[in-house]
Order: C-alpha cells, then sequence, then structure tokens
C-alpha cells in the first residue's frame, strides 16, 4: 500500500495458538488494517512451536488484509512434552504446576537458569533474520514486540541495534514482578540476569506500552530516568464483533456464576467460595453452580468440592464458545491474583466481561482499579478478602433476581478495540 503507514508486528502467540493472550493483536491488527495500515505479523511457525494450548477457530479471525510471516524456532520445551507429556507443561499462570512434584521442579529450575528469560528464546535468532529481510523489502518504519513471552522484547532489541528501527515494546504483563515469579526457583544469579536484562529492554525501547496502570508505575521504580510520556496505558479490551449474534449454547438449567480463563492457587478465590457456599445453604430452594471455563489448580478444584458447591467444569474451549458461556450466565467471576502492583491488575477476561453485559463479582485488593472500572461503566461490584458477607449478600440478591446491573453503554465502549487501535495508530 503505496503512502500507508507500515509497522511489523513480532507475537509470539498467533494463531492456532490460543489463550487469553492471543486476542490483543489480533484483533488490534484487524483495526490497524482498517485504518489503513499496512500490518505484517512475523510469529513463529506452529510446527515448531510450543503453545499452552491451541485454538484453530481463531484462524479464522486473521484480517485478510494482514500479512503473517511464520519461521522457525528452536524449543527446548517441547522435548520435555514428549517426556513427560502435554499436560505436565506449566499452562499460563502456572496454574497446573505441582509444587510436590520433584520432576516438575526440578526442570522449571532448570529452565530458568539455562534459559534466560524463558525457553522461548531459541526464536530470537530465526526471527531477527527474517525481520530483517522483511523489513527491508516492505519498508517497515515501526517494530511492535508484545509479551509474553518475554524473551520477544530480544527480538525487538536486537532490530533497534542493527537497523536503527523504531521499536515499540508492549507489555500485556508484569517481567520480574509477575505474581508467580516465585514459582520459576530462580537463583540470585539468574534472578540478577534476568532483571539486568528486562532493565535493557525497558531502557531501550523507544515506547512501552502496558495493559494496565499498575504495570507502568513498576516500570517507571525499575527506571525512574524514563519519561512517563513514553509509557502508555493501552488496557485489553472487547471485539463487539464476538458479542454479536445468537448464543450457541442452550440456558443453564441452575443459577449460574461463570469464571472462564486459567486461575492457579496465587489467586486465592477461598473468601468468594466461602461466601458462595453461604448464599447456597441459604438458597437451597435454588439450584446454583459454579462454572469453570478454562485450566483451574487441583488446589482450587479441592477447595470447591470441600466448601460442596456444585461444579460444571468445561474445561479450555475455543474462544467463541467462551464469549457465548460469558453471555449465557447469570453472573460473571472476577479473581485478581496476588502481587506487587496488584492493584492496578486489570484482567483480559474484565472487558469481555463487560461486554457480554452479565452482572460481574470481583475480588481483590482493597481500592483496585477494577473497582473504578466497575463503578463508572456500571457493570458490577468489586470486593477484597474481608468482605465475605458482603458477598454472600450480593450474591443472593443475584441468585433472587433483586439486583439488576445499569450497564452504561458509553463508559463499556471506550474499551472497545476499535477504539484501541486509534490509539496504537497514534504511536506508528
Amino acid at each position: 500500500m503505496e503512502g500507508a503507514k507500515k509497522v511489523l508486528l513480532v507475537p509470539y502467540y498467533w494463531p492456532p495458538s490460543g489463550g487469553a493472550g492471543v486476542q490483543r493483536w489480533l484483533k488490534l491488527s484487524h483495526y490497524l488494517a482498517e485504518l489503513g495500515v499496512e500490518v505484517h505479523v512475523l510469529t513463529v511457525d506452529p510446527a515448531y512451536a510450543s503453545y499452552m494450548q491451541t485454538d484453530e477457530s481463531l484462524l479464522e479471525d486473521v484480517d485478510p488484509r494482514v500479512t503473517v510471516h511464520h519461521t522457525k524456532s528452536f524449543e527446548p520445551i517441547n522435548y520435555y512434552g514428549k517426556l513427560v507429556g502435554k499436560s505436565k507443561i506449566p499452562t499460563n499462570g502456572f496454574s497446573n504446576v505441582d509444587e510436590s512434584n520433584w520432576k516438575q521442579q526440578l526442570v522449571i529450575t532448570l529452565r530458568s537458569h539455562l534459559f534466560i528469560p524463558d525457553p522461548r528464546r531459541g526464536w530470537k535468532p530465526f526471527a531477527v533474520r527474517a525481520a530483517k529481510k522483511i523489513i527491508k523489502l516492505h519498508g517497515i518504519e515501526t517494530v511492535i514486540t508484545t509479551s509474553t513471552p518475554q524473551s520477544v522484547h530480544l527480538i525487538g532489541l536486537a532490530l533497534q541495534r542493527s537497523l536503527g528501527i523504531r521499536w515499540i515494546a508492549d507489555f500485556r504483563d508484569p517481567w520480574t514482578d509477575i505474581y508467580f515469579y516465585n514459582l520459576l526457583r530462580h537463583s540470585r544469579l539468574s534472578a540478577a540476569i534476568d532483571k539486568r536484562i528486562e532493565l535493557k529492554v525497558l531502557r531501550k525501547a523507544d515506547q512501552l506500552i502496558t495493559a494496565w496502570q499498575g504495570i507502568k508505575t513498576l516500570f517507571l521504580q525499575h527506571v525512574p530516568e524514563r519519561n512517563p510520556n513514553d509509557i502508555l496505558v493501552i488496557p485489553n479490551g472487547y471485539d463487539d464483533r464476538d458479542f454479536a449474534g445468537p448464543i450457541g449454547i442452550p440456558p443453564f438449567t441452575a443459577f449460574t456464576i461463570a469464571y472462564t480463563g486459567s486461575i492457579s492457587d496465587q489467586y486465592e478465590p477461598e473468601p468468594f467460595l466461602e461466601a458462595l457456599a453461604n448464599a447456597i445453604q441459604r438458597r437451597k430452594e435454588i439450584k446454583v453452580q459454579l462454572l469453570l471455563v478454562g485450566h483451574a489448580s487441583e488446589g482450587i478444584r479441592a477447595t470447591i468440592a470441600e466448601k460442596g458447591i456444585p461444579l460444571l467444569d468445561i474445561g479450555p474451549v475455543p474462544h467463541a464458545e467462551v464469549n457465548d458461556y460469558q453471555r449465557r450466565a447469570d453472573a460473571l467471576l472476577l479473581v485478581a491474583p496476588k502481587m506487587k502492583g496488584g492493584k492496578g491488575i486489570l484482567p483480559g477476561k474484565l472487558f469481555e466481561y463487560m461486554a457480554a453485559q452479565r452482572p460481574i463479582l470481583s475480588l481483590g485488593m482493597p481500592g483496585a482499579d477494577v473497582q473504578g472500572i466497575l463503578e463508572k461503566t456500571g457493570t458490577g461490584r468489586h470486593f477484597d478478602g474481608g468482605e465475605v458477607a458482603q458477598m454472600t449478600n450480593y450474591l443472593i440478591q443475584l441468585i433472587d433476581g433483586e439486583h439488576r446491573c445499569s450497564f452504561n453503554e458509553a463508559e463499556i465502549a471506550a474499551y472497545s478495540r476499535q477504539r484501541q487501535a486509534e490509539q496504537v495508530m497514534a504511536l506508528i
């Protein structure tokens, strides 16, 4: 496209990879193309990738105007999967990590010492070589690397150093401050090396984008010399197209509160589970169930069983079905993990929950940013772990049909992917 702005987007996770992380730039690339940007995507060949899950249906969402380039990669974690089974590879959020399994812990320890910042760094030499050719052939002016994995930013760093290209680094999650970092079993030396790499990326990138304010705050603590205007917060969002048309699953036969996505022991949903058990006990005449769509740790499943909460466990499903479950549920559960800067966490599912327009019950730190968004959009209520009684009463109101959210359409629309693509457009 003569005269169009041109950008090379470098994500590791791209269809047919599944999971929430794929959605951000899959959707933004579509709307950037609509705005007239010539979008090129450089990603790993699925035959060489070590995806945590796949979703072939997402291939249909790749805009035909977006040019996708694939490269080989060296993925040592694939060999581990062949030896012990793919189910033993840590999933997003480490929700399937068993701290009592010495074999798994040994592999995690080796991973954190031999492959810093992560095992996907084996993609870097292939990606850098291919990116140089794409940039020169198409006259691309801007490169955007998006993590996780964090090693993808090493590609941007190498391209900036060798070509002088403008480089934007996008972070969907923190780096060394991520809530499961302690599970990676770093030594002081490996943690120091990882930190040094993080600081180099934060200092060298021409522009940083973060998915929530808390990440920006953490980064400014790490590199206080950085101009705050060089770090733009573009939260995750929702795509109107995903919430149009009929719902593809039948109605539930019980009042259903749904949680979609991964949830590990680091999330600590116990106060909510206690409140739900209390509400079920006080409304015995009404069938109530908890719906899990995605990965959940064994510890959380055990707690649900101990409290006698009826559970409908769907497991991972294609993204379109996730949205259908969100729209079909009577209420939606949002739980934030415990971590430094946790008040600023804005989980990606929050925005799809708002688009589904079902009442949201959020559990997290007092005064979290989520609370302000829920109040502004009229989409639900936020509680902290000490408010079990208040959560119980809210759940009873929902079960009894006595609570109706006053959804603010204009405020919800502020988080549409189309609006966010306009922000990205301004950067490139």
